[in-house]
């Protein structure tokens, strides 16, 4: 089973988590949650672009409360997950988010853009070379998926805008 993650983060030095999300491959499976303790002051950009897309409400969390509630989200899921990202800092958050909720059989993990091995290789098999041939196709075909919905740079949005990019990718491959 693959996961998209996506994050949002007050600056890229402290990359202390303002939000988190995953989507799966076919949509079926989503996780969101903002973190409000964050001790870290936004960046202009953030404040100016990211914070007017939060929403708040259930999904406004402790930084503990949306690790533990990621922790059982992922133990719950059908399959064990392999974690698809397109910055390293997502996995940095993300693994110190299960580190921190105690998470012991942690997801593997593969960065896009270019397709680069974070973590768990060896768990990846096949999916291996499909995740580098899609990679090469899924930033255009992101754009599809941000011309639905706009709000480009709110985690949710932009890690179902990575899992349709996969998806149409795959479709590509699966045609030509």
């Amino acid at each position: 089973m693959l996961l998209f993650a996506d994050t949002e983060f007050a600056d890229f030095e402290s990359l202390d988590p303002l939000s988190v999300a995953l989507v799966s491959e076919d949509g079926s499976h989503e996780f969101y949650a903002e973190i409000f303790d964050c001790e870290t002051p936004p960046s202009d950009f953030v404040r100016q672009i990211v914070l007017p897309l939060m929403q708040g409400g259930e999904h406004r969390l402790l930084y503990s409360e949306a690790s533990e509630r990621l922790a059982r989200w992922i133990a719950a899921l059908p399959h064990h997950p392999t974690i698809i990202v397109d910055y390293p800092g997502d996995w940095i958050i993300l693994n110190e988010m299960l580190t921190s909720a105690g998470m012991q059989s942690k997801p593997a993990a593969l960065m896009l853009f270019p397709a680069f091995e974070l973590a768990g290789r060896e768990r990846l098999g096949a999916e291996r070379a499909a995740i580098e041939l899609a990679a090469e196709k899924m930033p255009a075909l992101m754009e599809e998926h941000f011309l639905l919905d706009p709000r480009r740079h709110h985690a949710l949005v932009d890690a179902r805008a990575t899992a349709h990019g996969w998806r149409r990718a795959l479709q590509g491959l699966i045609s030509d």
